[in-house]
């Protein structure tokens, strides 16, 4: 048996205030956007906004409402949240057990969200929510289980995601030593070696044509890439006639692209487009000049000091200005090529060890979310010993 989510609690919908209202954090109430808050169990505020128009109280469920969505955290202190964010308060449940329940319901929540751009879903759409229903102390029960089984799971987690860390750091400083230190040159600025074009937004009905298909990669896409940075096959399409009708970019292979807002752009992931591609308003793509080795300037690019180029916010956003005036080393083409020739054999290895972290941390956490659904949906017996409160 089964009821809505709304008959056990209420489900509150972050609201944004006014973006002069929101400042870094000092003695004000904490504030957060959205998920790039989020921690393993609490958000990590950065920001503060007294006049914060929804509040989300210690022990209330928070809920990305927008993409990634599904991510879950809970409120252990008075919080601001913005529209990126719901909050979710038990009053006929325990909070722990809502907590674990909401963790499960990701791929329900994303088969309802909706949008081109950013996909959400509404504060309707998590009340609506079928929650299995349980006696408190089976609740309890089940919320103690999941918070020891899962942290031995996340611990594990933690370790793997340590030693991607350090292997990254490793191969950043491995290619700014082979571009820029290890390189006389003074530098031309980019905006001088490469044509910059923004990304265009699609409505999803305009996706999927198979009529002169054109790829579309959304940001999300540069999350999967092969170790030589090329997008993998793209899961969307446009017709050459939708995209002209936009004056949408159509980007010819080799071209370069990242993001340009959001959590994604922290990542500082640069990608490579191996086909006429089309990216979406996300995205910013960087064409080379005939100055410019193709894999030259895709290290290149891997080398810059991101922290630089960043414009702070809620909501972090490139500096796309002071991107085009920075300086990279552009020795002779040939030299361009021995580079790349020994990046591209020495990291190589590093992504061969980052690969085999990254697919650990990937089944532990596919694991951590089976054990998860089994116990909030009755699949999994509590073993009898753990069931001692």
């Amino acid at each position: 048996m089964s009821v809505p989510l709304k008959r056990l609690a209420t489900v509150i919908a972050g609201q944004s205030p006014a973006s002069d209202d929101v400042s870094e954090l000092g003695e004000g109430l904490p504030f957060i956007q959205g998920n790039a808050e989020f921690g393993a169990r609490t958000p990590t505020p950065k920001w503060q906004c007294d006049v914060a128009p929804k509040v989300a109280l210690p022990g209330d469920v928070l809920v990305s409402v927008r993409a990634p969505v599904g991510a879950t955290n809970m409120a252990t202190m008075p919080l601001g949240i913005g529209r990126g964010v719901a909050a979710i308060r038990a009053w006929r449940a325990d909070p722990d057990y809502l907590y674990w329940f909401v963790s499960s319901s990701s791929d329900l929540l994303n088969a309802k969200a909706t949008g081109s751009t950013f996909t959400a879903v509404t504060a309707a759409d998590l009340a609506s929510l079928e929650v299995p229903v349980t006696d408190p102390e089976e609740q309890q029960r089940i919320a103690d289980y999941l918070d020891r089984e899962t942290a031995t799971i996340d611990a594990l987690i933690e370790k793997q995601l340590g030693l991607v860390q350090g292997l990254t750091e490793r191969r950043i400083a491995m290619v700014r030593r082979a571009v820029r230190d290890d390189n006389p040159s003074p530098g031309i600025a980019m905006r001088r070696l490469f044509k910059t074009r923004g990304g265009t937004g699609f409505p999803p009905a305009l996706q999927g044509i198979k009529d002169e298909e054109i790829a579309f990669y959304k940001v999300k896409a540069l999350g999967r890439a092969g170790s030589d940075g090329v997008l993998t096959e793209p899961e969307d399409t446009v017709s050459a006639e939708t995209a002209n009708d936009l004056g949408a970019a159509v980007l010819p292979g080799g071209t370069l692209v990242m993001a340009k807002i959001g959590a994604a752009l922290l990542l500082g992931r640069i990608r490579i487009v191996d086909r006429p591609s089309l990216v979406d308003n996300n995205m910013l793509a960087l064409t080379p000049s005939g100055k410019l080795w193709p894999r030259y300037a895709f290290y290149a690019l891997q080398g810059l000091s991101l922290e630089a180029l960043v414009q702070p916010g809620a909501v972090p956003s490139l500096n796309e200005r002071a991107l085009r005036q920075t300086l990279i080393p552009v020795p002779p083409l040939n030299e361009q090529r021995a580079i790349a020739d020994r990046l591209d054999r020495e990291t190589a290895k590093i992504d061969t060890l980052i690969a085999k972290a990254e697919r650990f941390i990937e089944l532990a956490q596919e694991r951590r979310a089976a054990l998860i659904t089994a116990a909030v949906t009755g699949q999994l017996e509590i073993p009898a010993e753990e069931s001692a409160a």
